[in-house]
């Protein structure tokens, strides 16, 4: 619903303004896909997997991220 949202937005933006706002549409669909792909994949996998395992796994996600954007900022 928010994608929908966003788009519909987005389409009536370009019609008002006569501006470039458009919607990115290949990167959206591609987006939209690997959202739906990675929602279902991870509600089955989640209820195989520990708890304990999803928190470390996540934790160590966040922070291998942040340590990226740190490095990218600073470099």
């Amino acid at each position: 619903m928010t994608s929908a949202g966003g788009v519909i937005t987005f389409a009536i933006l370009a019609a008002q303004q006569h501006l470039p706002v458009d919607p990115d549409w290949p990167t959206g669909i591609a987006l939209g896909i690997g959202g739906l792909a990675g929602g279902y994949t991870g509600a089955r996998l989640q209820s195989r997997m520990p708890d304990l395992l999803i928190r470390r796994l996540v934790g160590v996600l966040v922070v291998g991220i942040g340590a990226y954007f740190l490095s990218v900022g600073l470099g």
